[in-house]
């Protein structure tokens, strides 16, 4: 115990230890220090270093303190391995025994990347490699997949036609990363042939220029940039925690309880805001068409007025706002703000597109309810075959809310409290310094 309130002892000011640290020796020599003893050599520590503390100390300190905060965390990030590998597909004319012209092989390589990255294609991926263990005994699958598609897996064509890319994959493990993409590889042979044959366009053939890549070095991440953020956060809070200070020093406790009851009152509102805000689900579905130059035109037959009061009077939606607005103005509020209809991967010289529906409704079940019902409407309007117009990804079941991020608004109205009480205490100190 002597040795710990001797460590204790240091972390007094170097000028009080100066002048006192012969007596404090000397002292716990004659004694047998207690756990009440290293107490208050630790509280009297920290309150003499509170009261010697500068607005430079304060900055230097959280300067500082982020960094090896970043550090850190960017130590605790595994590293990440990129596997790459450059495939091309080519289509012979039947007719003519040679290739096949740009729009269609373009459509063709379109198509076959769109059932590769479809979420049943990449779903038999992750269950058949055992990717992402943790993340799918957290978040359900669909989470887990839509996770793969935007952060981990990439293709990007390398030539003006557009008949070779390259495909790569990012994994904490390089050997897994270039297993996961030897699978994806083989996925898209098999999906090669199957738009082929739906398509009934000629003999298309796919060629793996360069195998999946076993990765040497990591990709990232990037821990200089993650210090540089920290160091930068550092300054941020250096530059307010200095400011709570200066403003305390001169209005003592009143500017603390000032500071801490907007604090308070700011989180209380993020909070009481939050949680007034009910939870909105959004249901995707994705859809492809072989007649691109239509599908304009029904989009707009879709999103008519008769088409979606039909779905809301079928799905019995916005009943409180029925009560209160005409079907017109409801039907409005629906389509500009509740239903997105976008394209996606559309290239110019290619006259097929695809595209998403979603809609977003504070119950999930009616979410996935109305997006199929805007499917069905889609397929209705068109009267196509399905060679022409299939479903890619059917109706998603949300698990999880998109809206509102409790945690962010509880930490912006905690913040705004902060930003409040500094700006009240700088008012009444440069007030009663000009009276």
């Amino acid at each position: 115990m002597r040795s710990l309130v001797r460590w204790a002892a240091r972390l007094y000011p170097a000028a009080w230890r100066a002048r006192y640290g012969e007596e404090m020796e000397a002292l716990l020599e004659d004694v047998g220090p207690g756990g009440g003893d290293l107490w208050d050599v630790l509280r009297g520590a920290l309150f003499m270093q509170m009261t010697s503390l500068s607005f430079g100390k304060i900055l230097a300190g959280c300067t500082l303190a982020g960094v090896l905060a970043a550090g850190v965390w960017s130590l605790a990030q595994p590293n990440r391995y990129v596997s790459t590998a450059v495939v091309r597909i080519s289509i012979a004319n039947p007719a003519t025994g040679g290739p096949a012209d740009l729009e269609e092989t373009m459509g063709h390589m379109q198509a076959v990347q769109q059932d590769t990255f479809s979420r049943s294609s990449l779903a038999s991926i992750i269950v058949q490699q055992n990717l992402y263990a943790n993340e799918r005994n957290r978040l359900p699958l669909e989470e887990v997949i839509r996770e793969m598609r935007t952060r981990h897996l990439r293709m990007q064509s390398v030539n003006e036609s557009g008949t070779a890319f390259v495909v790569s994959f990012e994994n904490e493990n390089p050997a897994a990363a270039q297993a996961t993409l030897r699978a994806i590889v083989s996925s898209m042979a098999e999906h090669d042939v199957r738009v082929s044959k739906r398509q009934g366009n000629g003999t298309a053939i796919m060629e793996v220029l360069d195998p999946a890549s076993l990765p040497a070095q990591p990709a990232g991440p990037n821990r200089m940039l993650a210090i540089g953020g920290g160091l930068g956060a550092g300054l941020v809070l250096g530059l307010a925690c200095g400011a709570i200070w200066w403003i305390t020093r001169r209005k003592g406790r009143r500017s603390i309880m000032r500071i801490g009851g907007f604090a308070g009152a700011g989180m209380a509102l993020g909070l009481a805001v939050a949680f007034l805000i009910p939870n909105e689900y959004v249901s995707t579905a994705v859809l492809r068409t072989a007649d691109g130059s239509r599908l304009p035109s029904t989009m707009a037959e879709v999103m008519s007025e008769d088409s979606l009061a039909a779905i809301i009077r079928r799905d019995h939606l916005y009943s409180r706002d029925l009560s209160r607005s005409s079907m017109h103005d409801v039907v409005r509020k629906m389509r500009d703000e509740y239903i997105r209809l976008q394209t996606v991967q559309v290239r110019p010289r290619f006259k097929g597109a695809a595209f998403t529906i979603s809609f977003r409704y504070s119950d999930r079940v009616v979410a996935q309810t109305v997006t199929r019902d805007l499917v069905t409407r889609f397929l209705t309007i068109t009267g196509e075959p399905l060679s022409a117009t299939d479903v890619i990804d059917s109706a998603s079941l949300p698990q999880e809310p998109i809206y509102p991020n409790r945690l962010s608004m509880a930490v912006l109205g905690t913040v705004a409290g902060i930003l409040l009480g500094l700006g009240v205490s700088l008012f009444r100190l440069a007030k009663l310094a000009t009276a």
